[in-house]
């Protein structure tokens, strides 16, 4: 568990770099969350362990809360579509910590209920991000009026 948080959090490193560098600030505040989920995720493991039980649980549900409501406030206030992405994904992520209180599941099946939105965010980023660079760029506003 803890490679998988590991490398989500080296791509989330790298697509907050590549936001800084050529995204606009939609992009940097994405990336910037993205980056901060996956780092207290990777913490908290290596605080718990894989098998941290109802604190890492815990950690895990409420990291996931606020990057929702995070991602929630830039989708509502950018001028692009990719955000309303990242919110359905992390409605996904939301669901499946919420799914790990109500009912016991194989830790396998965790580790692939909780990394597999975030691996689907990182992809919509990197995507988003993508469209903003090649075809969208400085000319287009960052923020709805």
């Amino acid at each position: 568990m803890l490679a998988t948080h590991g490398l989500a959090l080296a791509i989330a490193a790298l697509l907050f770099v590549a936001a800084q560098l050529r995204g606009a600030a939609p992009e940097r505040l994405l990336a910037g969350m993205l980056l901060a989920t996956a780092a207290a995720n990777t913490v908290s493991s290596l605080i718990w362990g894989p098998q941290g039980g109802p604190k890492l649980e815990l950690i895990g549900l409420l990291t996931h809360a606020l990057l929702f409501l995070a991602i929630l406030g830039v989708a509502l206030y950018a001028n692009r579509i990719y955000p309303l992405w990242l919110g359905g994904a992390q409605i996904a992520a939301l669901a499946c910590e919420i799914a790990t209180f109500v009912t016991v599941t194989h830790p396998s099946l965790y580790v692939i209920m909780q990394q597999a939105p975030f691996y689907m965010e990182l992809v919509i980023m990197a995507v988003g991000l993508a469209y903003h660079v090649a075809k969208a760029g400085s000319e287009r506003a960052s923020w709805a009026r």
